[in-house]
């Protein structure tokens, strides 16, 4: 059904517009520009990564190799989960005598392994696991990364010891599994401050939230806008004449 004269149409609304695109132009880049700065007054962010990869426990043989690999990549989304956990991070407080509270230095910590994905029966696919914490410390966030390995490897070994009863035909003591260190963080990198997603998020609603307010105030004002709105009131009057 075709709107009636009278009611606006997307043509009007486009001419109402069209009168104050100035306004909704800066708008969108204040908008946008406040974003910019909105990010950029945070404050900077740093990264320090340690890596571990895991073991099992078994003799040199071709067999025992082959699934203790199997056994090893099958621990690490556990050993993933592990690094992010309260416990972890509590000894890493102690540690290094800190009055951060193991939750919050829990939370900034991130973990995965290296490189990512999953083997065709679902296995993580790497015995490598690289731990990050982020602070806004450079030095800081080395001092906790190192922390948290260092107590990640050290619980991995407690949670898998082991030790053979006086009368088992075999003796063993030790971790059945654990996680040995690959190295230590020694510099922190500077986390990349996004720009264009919260530039366009910004641009986005200020041109909407501008638009909107503009189209009430042209509707509100009730001024003739358009020739087709001109035309009916014309043909009203004449029609009330006659």
């Amino acid at each position: 059904m075709r709107a009636p004269v009278e009611v606006p149409r997307l043509r009007d609304y486009a001419s109402m517009l069209a009168r104050v695109w100035l306004i909704i132009l800066v708008a969108t880049l204040l908008s946008a520009g406040a974003a910019v700065a909105a990010v950029k007054a945070r404050p900077a962010s740093y990264t320090a990564s340690v890596e571990v990869f895991a073991t099992v426990a078994g003799d040199p043989s071709t067999f025992a190799l082959y699934y203790g690999g199997m056994g090893a990549k099958l621990r690490i989304p556990s050993y993933v989960e592990l690094a992010k956990s309260r416990l972890v991070a509590q000894r890493a407080v102690q540690e290094l005598q800190s009055t951060t509270p193991p939750e919050e230095l829990a939370s900034r910590v991130s973990a995965e392994w290296v490189p990512g994905g999953a083997d065709a029966r679902g296995r993580a696919n790497s015995v490598f696991m690289r731990v990050t914490v982020t602070n806004s410390n450079p030095e800081t966030a080395v001092k906790e990364a190192n922390a948290i390995g260092s107590n990640l490897v050290t619980l991995s070994k407690e949670l898998e010891w082991f030790e053979s009863k006086f009368n088992d035909d075999i003796q063993y003591k030790g971790p059945l599994a654990e996680l040995l260190p690959v190295g230590v963080a020694k510099t922190a990198q500077l986390v990349p401050t996004p720009i264009l997603g919260p530039m366009s998020i910004g641009a986005g609603v200020g041109l909407a939230v501008s638009v909107l307010i503009m189209l009430a105030v042209e509707i509100g004002r009730g001024t003739v806008g358009t020739r087709g709105q001109l035309n009916y009131i014309v043909k009203l009057a004449t029609h009330r004449k006659t």
